[in-house]
């Protein structure tokens, strides 16, 4: 009686009637819903029928024709459905006037993919009725409270359908923990899918090539190598392949344990303790293999190491172009590289250094560099001694010239503190802020007196630490005989012993500081 009071109310403000029909949205989730006939020989979609023609006969309007239900065998948890679809395209072009529904989850079962459909529907303004659950769009006086109850409703089918699809996939794991049965999905490769008893078999071709997957990982201990053999194994047994070969491919069939008989879910890494399917792999090869996977894991980093030599000039060498440290790094195909840090990080626009330089032809050719001035030290009288004296000569006016920037800042740090000091015996009203300008002036000063001690004992450490010029010509002698004889660690410190930095502009263009 309400409702029909509110439409009479409506009807004499003076709204227009849609010239649109109206229609029925009926859905089920599975063919087997639809056929199912229940105690009464009704279909769910008989149901959904009776109750919205039992809606039309109490509001007084004629019942619905064939061509006005439309059915989807569908999930309600997206809106890809064909008779959805249609319904709302139609009513875009105005051919709907009213959209019946049995109840709300039957039109969606996702709360923000009906508050959409429902927005939708406004703008073309379709009238949106649940009949069993006695909500209707069409009240305007109401229309926020039936708004509130249909997101209200569309949130408990929601909350449904998540609880039902976690008690139906906690029911399939306990059945197929209890009777062997596959849970769904694609069968791996080796097996089929036995739809009678719902279970999986082995494939014998298929079979065969996991096995030789498993035996030849075992004795070439590389990827690689078993998709090359497996390439030739499939061709002369003429068996198709189901997956693509490559390392990822490869390396989930060696991981699956599911090739052991034992039932597994990556998700839940759940095992059953007994053999429910049938057996492709020994649980003892099985095991060999992840083994030796784990070994080869662990020594990768020990493996680049042993396949190349590591770079002997990575603590010295800075791009000559924006005097950034040149990093290593690593490539395809096992190579490695020396390049610019900077163009590396920031891009190609940072640095014009475009190189990346072979580590082993790098280090090769500055290491001969390195050799040729130590010779040069040895053959050359005198020639050791000018150039260290130059080195310290060098290193002693730069922290010279440091010094005297300090002092001259520090002069000016003390003519500030000064004048502010005379500014506060003038005027002491301003105290707290003059005293704080003045004790920060006092700081600075006394940072500047530290770091000039600082660079004057530094000369000190330079003139103290000059190397004797008899041990420096006894290393470079015997430079090349350690160097054959050394490990890694050691050549390369024997090599930050000889040179301060080398600047890299390109392959045929470095420059060398040397410590002597």
């Amino acid at each position: 009686m309400l409702a029909q009071t509110l439409e009479e109310i409506a009807r004499k403000q003076g709204k227009k009637e849609h010239p649109g029909k109206t229609v029925l949205y009926a859905r089920v989730s599975t063919k087997e819903q639809a056929e199912d006939k229940g105690d009464d020989k009704k279909t769910s979609k008989d149901v959904q029928i009776d109750a919205a023609n039992d809606w039309l006969i109490y509001k007084k309007l004629p019942l619905l024709e064939q061509g006005n239900i439309y059915f989807d065998t569908f999930s309600g948890t997206n809106t890809d459905r064909p008779q959805l679809e249609k319904i709302m395209r139609e009513a875009k072009q105005g051919s709907i006037a009213t959209i019946l529904v049995w109840k709300i989850d039957r039109f969606a079962r996702n709360v923000r993919d009906f508050l959409n459909l429902l927005h939708e529907l406004e703008q073309y303004d379709v009238r949106f009725c649940s009949v069993s659950e006695g909500l209707d769009t069409s009240n305007d006086l109401v229309k926020a409270t039936t708004k509130l109850m249909m997101t209200i409703y569309s949130l408990f089918g929601e909350h449904e359908n998540k609880t039902r699809h976690d008690r139906l996939y906690n029911g399939r794991l306990k059945k197929w923990e209890r009777d062997g049965t596959w849970i769904g999905g694609t069968a791996p490769f080796g097996y089929q899918l036995d739809k009678a008893t719902h279970t999986i078999k082995a494939i014998k071709d298929e079979g065969e090539i996991i096995n030789s997957i498993y035996d030849f990982y075992l004795e070439f201990k590389s990827i690689s190598r078993v998709i090359r053999e497996i390439k030739k194994e499939a061709e002369k047994k003429q068996v198709k392949i189901r997956f693509k070969l490559d390392r990822r491919q490869i390396g989930r069939v060696l991981r699956n344990p599911l090739y052991t008989g034992h039932p597994y879910i990556k998700k839940y890494k759940f095992l059953h303790p007994d053999v429910k399917h049938d057996v492709i792999i020994e649980q003892e090869k099985f095991n060999r293999v992840q083994a030796l996977r784990t070994m080869n894991y662990q020594g990768h980093r020990l493996a680049w190491s042993v396949r190349s030599p590591g770079f002997l000039f990575r603590d010295r060498a800075i791009c000559g172009h924006c005097g950034r440290c040149m990093v290593a790094h690593h490539a395809p195909v096992h190579l490695r590289y020396y390049s610019c840090n900077l163009r590396r990080k920031e891009g190609k626009t940072a640095c014009v250094h475009k190189k990346c330089h072979r580590h082993d032809r790098f280090d090769q050719n500055n290491l001969v560099t390195v050799i040729e001035h130590l010779k040069l030290i040895i053959s050359q009288p005198g020639y050791l001694e000018e150039k260290m004296s130059l080195i310290s000569l060098k290193e002693t006016n730069d922290l010279k010239k440091k010094i005297k920037d300090r002092r001259i800042h520090l002069s000016k740090i003390e003519g500030y503190k000064e004048k502010w000091r005379r500014l506060f015996e003038e005027d002491a009203s301003v105290g707290k802020e003059m005293i704080a300008r003045i004790k920060g002036f006092e700081d600075d000063c006394f940072r500047a007196e530290q770091e000039i001690l600082e660079l004057e004992a530094e000369i000190e450490d330079v003139l103290r630490k000059r190397m004797d010029v008899n041990k420096a010509k006894q290393f470079a002698r015997e430079f090349e005989k350690n160097f054959e004889c050394a490990n890694e660690d050691q050549r390369r410190d024997m090599i930050n012993a000889v040179v301060k930095q080398v600047r890299v502009f390109n392959d045929t263009h470095t420059e060398f500081d040397f410590n002597f």
